[in-house]
């Protein structure tokens, strides 16, 4: 058994947070746009684009309203809490 939950960022991850101690013992998935992409409602980015690692431009210029917040500004806001976890995690790896 495997749960898919497909309510896109961050939607999805809050409520699996929220609802995770009441959910069976099972992988989770995220899987956000693959059900868009699935049903032909979202377009997916050339595979040459993907394996180059920029599939987030293609998204990013396919739909710049919505994802230009999330791709362009938080990245810069988690810069300091990500450096925070790869430090605990560091101090936790000497322990």
């Amino acid at each position: 058994h495997v749960l898919f939950v497909g309510m896109g960022m961050p939607r999805q991850e809050l409520w699996i947070a929220d609802n995770l101690a009441s959910l069976p013992l099972v992988p989770i998935l995220p899987v956000g746009a693959a059900f868009d992409y699935e049903a032909g409602v979202q377009k997916a980015a050339p595979r040459w684009m993907g394996r180059l690692g920029v599939e987030w431009l293609f998204r990013l210029f396919a739909d710049p309203k919505r994802l230009f917040t999330r791709y362009c500004i938080e990245p810069w806001f988690l810069i300091g809490p990500a450096l925070a976890d790869v430090r605990e995690a560091m101090r936790r790896r000497k322990r």
